[in-house]
């Protein structure tokens, strides 16, 4: 029993698992937190409720184990803990899945592609000689709106 984890130490405990399971909260029928992001990170195989939007995130039973009923979700865990192969081979995917297309650098240039802002991003990367200018550039590009 290792009695409260504090956040701070979640990836630690997380990576110690041989499985990690995230169940969304009841009411959150789409969606993910950033829960399955630290699982990936952590390199540790994971099992997820199914929810709209996971399929977007990480590719069901090649990146995430993905269970409905808790009786299926009992089964994955016994799958998955008698194969060592499938735990790594989930745990590498979701992995890369995370550092090619969840990283700060992919997302934030998401962001600004939605809001409109996506011909300012080169301008938003620092360089040795520019630092990161940006709330005057977004000022400024609302300006020319």
């Amino acid at each position: 029993n290792m009695g409260r984890v504090f956040y701070s130490a979640h990836p630690r405990v997380y990576a110690q698992g041989r499985v990690a399971i995230n169940v969304n909260q009841g009411n959150d029928e789409e969606g993910l937190s950033h829960k399955p992001f630290q699982m990936a990170a952590c390199g540790v195989p994971m099992l997820h409720n199914d929810v709209q939007g996971l399929e977007d995130c990480f590719e069901p039973d090649r990146e995430v184990a993905v269970f409905s009923t808790p009786m299926e979700a009992v089964e994955k865990v016994q799958e998955l803990l008698d194969s060592p192969d499938k735990r790594t081979s989930l745990a590498h995917a979701a992995r890369e899945r995370l550092c090619r297309d969840h990283s700060w650098n992919v997302r934030f240039r998401q962001m600004l592609e939605i809001s409109g802002f996506s011909s300012i991003f080169q301008l938003c990367v620092p360089t040795p000689n520019r630092s990161l200018a940006l709330p005057a550039l977004i000022s400024q590009q609302q300006s020319l709106r």
